[in-house]
């Protein structure tokens, strides 16, 4: 379990970085639908907005493959992923995001 806020009620004031991921079983997963790194343990804790958080891969919706069959009635697995950084990322560190499909 990850506490952003302890005893006090104070928000934890770390570094994270988060990302939603489909992790349905098909042959084109995971699909990365969002990334973002040095989110705030306070942000976490409170209302955090998606686009505010200075994503390096921006959020993309659902939208299953066309002409796939099978896909129509295909079921999402949508996961957070929520993982502590040991400091600040500068933007020259982080990834670079060539395909959302099996990243």
């Amino acid at each position: 379990t990850l506490s952003l806020v302890d005893s006090a009620g104070t928000a934890d004031d770390d570094f994270y970085t988060i990302i939603l991921v489909d992790t349905a079983d098909t042959f084109f997963h995971p699909i990365l639908h969002y990334g973002a790194s040095n989110v705030r343990g306070s942000d976490l804790a409170g209302e955090l907005v998606l686009a505010d958080a200075n994503p390096f891969s921006a959020y993309r919706g659902p939208s299953p493959p066309a002409g796939i069959p099978g896909t129509e009635s295909l079921l999402a697995n949508y996961e957070w992923i929520v993982a502590k950084q040991e400091a600040f990322v500068e933007a020259s560190d982080l990834p670079t995001i060539v395909s959302n499909i099996n990243f």
